[in-house]
């Protein structure tokens, strides 16, 4: 199971406070550049803890915690609010930790966007943080999620070990949709879900094929949606393969076709039956009106109908909004295919390309009995 992100109750219970300052005492050693410094004594914890609980009783912050199934907690997220009138509008990002076990899941940018859900419920629309500019794993990590490089001061602070070292400031303006065509489950960013407009899905059919090609070469356009440089000539070489009744499409109210989605097999073991690739593409008019929300949520219940235990997909990390949007409905980061192929077309042409391997596995389906 996902570890599950909600505020920390108050007040805070003495097992959760250690809890906190183990959190923090793990991510420093392990080289996080989080505003301590290596060896890290037990009185900063405490001291630290003591003075950030207390400005979020006040009102001050909110902090956001992960706790695994076992209660524990596994990772965090800070929200500083701005309380003068004249900065309502912002918010500081801080202290974004995760359990070294519980990394590479997705729970750091699980934890970003429900520090960013809270952010837009209390109104913000800009959101700030800095790192270190040596921490190249965090600026990726932020750049992915669309947050924008604004610059960094000099020996701004000493890093864990020592050495100063130069911070990296980004923001992030809320409300901002984002490279919504994507391979495997093109997504759609913050408050697509508010702007959900009257979306019809039904099955794909043949005279769907001129819209569902158009909204492909959309796709493809973008550079960022799949190594495929054009798409297929003729309906018969697109539906090719894919798994029946899992192909959808998603039309408004008149009738138009605002994007689709397709299932296909990975394999033709028997033990892989149940295994099956995802793309979902979104006409580029409709983007950001919560399209592929609704395409995603009923190609899973269609695949879970035919007895389809896992969905994944390969999604480039530069489409943040993508990932977001799986993140958002059971999917998880299982790794990276490095380099995997040698980009043809787009503003990234020539240049060999990483892809996220994304999954989601059912919890209907291939389920023991209990």
């Amino acid at each position: 199971m996902q570890p599950s992100i909600s505020p920390l109750s108050f007040p805070v219970s003495e097992n959760d406070r250690r809890a906190l300052q183990a959190l923090l005492r793990s991510c420093v050693e392990q080289g996080a550049s989080i505003g301590f410094m290596l060896p890290l004594e037990e009185g900063e914890l405490v001291a630290y803890w003591d003075k950030v609980l207390a400005d979020a009783a006040q009102g001050g912050r909110v902090i956001l915690v992960a706790h695994d199934p076992a209660g524990g907690i596994v990772g965090s997220v800070q929200l500083a609010l701005e309380t003068r009138r004249n900065g309502r509008h912002r918010a500081e990002i801080q202290k974004l930790m995760v359990l070294p076990g519980a990394r590479r899941g997705g729970l750091g940018a699980a934890l970003m966007e429900h520090a960013e859900d809270e952010a837009a419920r209390r109104g913000v629309r800009i959101l700030f943080l800095d790192t270190s500019e040596g921490a190249s794993g965090a600026r990726a990590f932020y750049e992915r999620l669309g947050y924008a490089y604004v610059g960094g001061i000099p020996d701004y602070a000493l890093d864990p070990q020592g050495p100063p070292a130069k911070n990296a400031i980004y923001y992030r303006r809320l409300g901002e949709v984002r490279g919504d065509a994507a391979s495997g489950a093109p997504g759609l960013g913050n408050g697509a879900e508010a702007n959900l407009q009257s979306v019809a899905i039904r099955p794909m059919q043949e005279q769907d094929w001129p819209e569902v090609r158009r909204i492909y070469e959309e796709g493809i356009a973008t550079g960022h949606s799949t190594f495929q440089s054009a798409a297929p000539h003729t309906w018969a070489q697109f539906h090719a393969g894919k798994v029946a009744g899992c192909s959808l499409v998603a039309t408004s109210d008149e009738g138009a076709c605002l994007g689709w989605a397709v299932l296909s097999p990975t394999s033709t073991r028997p033990v892989y039956a149940g295994v099956t690739e995802l793309s979902v593409y979104i006409a580029q008019a409709a983007r950001g009106r919560g399209v592929g929300t609704a395409l995603l949520k009923a190609v899973i219940a269609a695949s879970e109908e035919r007895g389809i235990w896992t969905l994944y997909s390969g999604t480039f990390p530069e489409n943040v909004a993508s990932v977001r949007l799986q993140l958002a409905h059971g999917f998880r980061i299982v790794g990276t295919r490095e380099r995997i192929g040698l980009m043809g077309h787009g503003p990234l042409a020539g240049h060999w390309r990483d892809l996220l391997v994304l999954e989601r596995r059912s919890r209907v389906v291939g389920v023991p009995a209990r």
